[in-house]
């Protein structure tokens, strides 16, 4: 279960999907972990977040905390932290992502979910007892309670399509009749959506083009995808 971090260098990373781009900016995350068991990022996706767990956005100093005092700057890193984890939940269909804050010696840990976020307090990393919270969050994260999720924060009703199945997938789409017209738009789409998971009529759909994203609730609910019926995930 163990995670690969990378060293991301403030590289850009766009926001998934061409059709809200104008609308979303792409950010810069410092260090993005890998998910649990994978030890690279070599996994090509035209979606670039699709390949990361959570990411770490560090800073200097300890008075950079945001949650320390209120000032622009506070509220900068503050959207810089939501942008990262508003662009894990759209792209990986997640329940909720984490986002680490590290300022100086100080670490915090975000939660967000698609109503708001909660953090931790702020804890010395450097020390022993701090490098034990870190070490329980990642055991914890990696160790989720539901056995088909990989890690905490996954949705057990949403299957994402690997990038070595999309020609499958692409396949069963013209079998179906569906016309694509823009392959690589599509194939960040592509995911198994079930639902009524525990009732007998449960119902599996294959999503393969984004309609619809409301962007300032970022939520199943106000999400609309063009989808086919499906019998097996497989």
């Amino acid at each position: 279960n163990k995670l690969v971090f990378k060293n991301h260098a403030h590289s850009q990373i766009k926001f998934p999907y061409k059709l809200y781009e104008s609308e979303h900016h792409a950010t810069r995350p410092d260090v993005i972990a890998s998910f649990p068991g994978k030890n690279s990022f070599d996994e090509k996706h035209p979606d670039g977040w699709r390949n990361i767990s959570f990411v770490v956005e560090a800073k200097l100093k300890e008075s950079e905390d945001p949650m320390r005092s209120y000032s622009d700057a506070h509220e900068l890193t503050l959207v810089q932290l939501a942008k990262s984890a508003r662009n894990l939940l759209v792209s990986q269909s997640r329940l909720f992502v984490f986002v680490i804050g590290v300022y100086g010696k100080l670490a915090r840990i975000f939660r967000f979910d698609h109503a708001g976020a909660v953090c931790s307090r702020a804890f010395n990393y450097t020390t022993l007892p701090g490098s034990r919270l870190f070490y329980e969050f990642l055991w914890r994260f990696t160790h989720p309670i539901a056995a088909n999720c990989d890690f905490v924060g996954a949705d057990p009703t949403v299957r994402w399509v690997p990038s070595n199945d999309h020609e499958k997938v692409a396949e069963k789409l013209r079998d179906a009749g569906v016309v694509i017209h823009d392959a690589t738009e599509s194939a960040k789409a592509y995911r198994y959506i079930t639902v009524g998971d525990t009732n007998p009529g449960k119902k599996t759909y294959l999503a393969y083009d984004l309609l619809f994203l409301n962007p300032h609730l970022i939520s199943r609910a106000t999400t609309v995808w063009e989808a086919i019926e499906v019998d097996e995930c497989d």
